[in-house]
């Protein structure tokens, strides 16, 4: 926000397919679009190509970053910049936090992963030698964790996080400003039109590689099987997944993915029913029921995902 003291710039992730800049000048700066995917594979292609490589990893990040997406230009920004992130595990934040480890970084909760215990492996190994900044809110830049449930963070890192209270932040909202984030996000004509509901977060378990697509596609088809009843089906696609849940579930209000659960809470109504497999942000769904799953609900999900995020386990 331009509130008089600070000025407030956001950097999108293309993949999020929207540009809120219509929030320019009242709430925001400037936007900025970066191209989160594409660092994502070079950097990629990069490790796979030079594996002995990664005492040179903190120098490549940033040549790749700074240098070849130019990013440099935006010197003057960051130089002086206090920066909020959601994903300090992505390259694009490793090379800013190594760019500018003296500007306070905090970490907003996005998902299960900043509740685990990282696997001491041979991932674990390349970057304490190569002093590649430490996912999951591990790494010395992290200064602040915002996150829902501190108890549950590894003592490690407890001590520098603090309460993030979706509710307390909602109520700080104007009703104009509840109104413009529901058009803006489009969910102002969500109905409801059965006498009770059920919303489905997804998760993209395919897009990830954890499973292949039909495998993802018939776990959601047994769970809503198993938990919608005679309830209106509502589902909430993660905004990386590509899966058509028009085509799944033909009877249901798939929601644009692209909208946060967030602003499904001024919605004027209540679920009375909300699951999800291993989703975080069922916390900020206002339903009456709400039903984690938990990585424990799939033995061949919950390994790949360990194995994939590099943890061993999921602190409770």
């Amino acid at each position: 926000m331009v509130d008089g003291e600070k000025e407030h710039y956001i950097f999108v992730p293309e993949f999020l397919r929207f540009n809120p800049e219509k929030f320019v000048g009242q709430y925001l700066k400037s936007v900025f679009v970066y191209p989160y995917s594409d660092i994502e594979k070079e950097w990629a292609a990069y490790k796979a190509e030079h594996p002995l490589g990664f005492f040179q990893y903190k120098n490549e990040i940033q040549d790749l970053v700074f240098e070849k997406y130019n990013y440099s230009r935006f010197d003057g920004l960051f130089s002086d910049a206090d920066f909020t992130v959601f994903n300090d595990g992505s390259p694009f934040v490793s090379a800013l936090m190594l760019k500018y480890p003296h500007r306070p970084f905090t970490l907003v909760e996005d998902g299960e992963a900043v509740y685990t215990s990282i696997k001491k492996d041979l991932r674990y190994l390349i970057k304490l030698i190569s002093a590649y900044p430490m996912p999951f809110g591990q790494s010395k830049y992290i200064n602040r964790l915002e996150v829902r449930f501190p108890e549950r963070l590894s003592h490690k890192i407890r001590r520098k996080a603090a309460v993030l209270n979706y509710d307390k932040l909602i109520t700080l909202l104007s009703q104009t400003q509840v109104d413009e984030l529901m058009r803006f996000f489009e969910v102002q004509d969500l109905k409801l039109d059965a006498p009770s509901s059920l919303i489905l977060l997804t998760q993209p378990l395919s897009e990830d590689g954890l499973v292949d697509e039909k495998y993802k596609v018939a776990l959601y088809q047994k769970v809503i099987k198993e938990y919608l009843g005679e309830r209106q089906l509502f589902v909430k696609p993660h905004p990386r997944e590509t899966t058509d849940y028009n085509a799944i579930f033909s009877q249901s209000v798939v929601i644009s993915k692209h909208s946060p659960v967030e602003v499904l809470e001024f919605l004027p109504y209540q679920f009375d029913r909300a699951i999800t497999y291993f989703s975080t942000s069922i916390h900020a769904i206002n339903a009456k029921e709400k039903v984690y799953l938990s990585l424990d609900y799939d033995d061949k999900v919950k390994q790949a995902w360990l194995k994939y995020m590099g943890v061993n386990k999921i602190n409770k």
